[in-house]
């Protein structure tokens, strides 16, 4: 808003978040005295707490409205990234989300399972310090950052190693960015599928993200 908005009809002014009833809210809040609530997002996809509560004068008559906005972009950020760690937990194959600087960010408890881990083992390391250096890989390595940086997926890399505890295993992973926001990077998030024992090679298929 400018100092020349001051005196304008409040449909008359287009804000910068994403609300086109506001006027009705407004008189609502105004015609049922009580206050109105609502989520909105701006154009940069914060989100808000909108409220508007009906005020009195002087005379103690409603008067108009009181609008005000509380940045809950936190809140949404953090109920979305429950929802998303719910569902890799419970996905059955192996997983582990990197970010920017190929760190864990985070693993399932299959991976947990498998490797014979405890999450605060993972938790910061970097992918190549896993499994007694397992994905010290240069190619794995090259992947990974063209994934990152291009928005490329990779499906069918193979990794054999003799992981400790466990013995040798051989792994085809499969890997896809996760888009960043603007409060959090983009990461990877990287699955592997144990097929030790089974026939076939992986083939190392790359492909362009759609």
């Amino acid at each position: 808003m400018i100092p020349s908005d001051v005196g304008r009809p409040i449909g008359d002014i287009k804000p910068n978040i994403d609300i086109p009833d506001l006027e009705e809210i407004i008189a609502r809040a105004i015609d049922t005295v009580s206050a109105q609530e609502r989520d909105v997002r701006d154009r940069n996809g914060k989100w808000y707490s909108l409220w508007v509560r009906p005020y009195k004068n002087l005379e103690n008559r409603i008067d108009g409205a009181v609008l005000s906005l509380l940045d809950k972009t936190d809140k949404h950020e953090a109920a979305a990234r429950e929802f998303a760690d719910a569902i890799v937990d419970t996905v059955r194959d192996p997983l582990m989300v990197l970010d920017e600087s190929l760190r864990v960010e985070m693993v399932n408890r299959s991976f947990l399972e498998l490797f014979r881990f405890n999450s605060g083992e993972v938790a910061g390391k970097r992918v190549y310090e896993l499994g007694n250096g397992a994905w010290n890989i240069p190619r794995l390595a090259e992947l990974l950052d063209a994934v990152l940086s291009r928005g490329e997926r990779f499906e069918g890399f193979e990794v054999v190693h003799d992981f400790p505890g466990i013995g040798q295993r051989r792994l085809l992973l499969n890997a896809r960015r996760i888009q960043g926001t603007e409060v959090r990077a983009a990461m990877i998030l990287l699955a592997m599928e144990d097929v030790t024992g089974k026939g076939g090679d992986g083939d190392g298929r790359m492909a362009n993200e759609e």
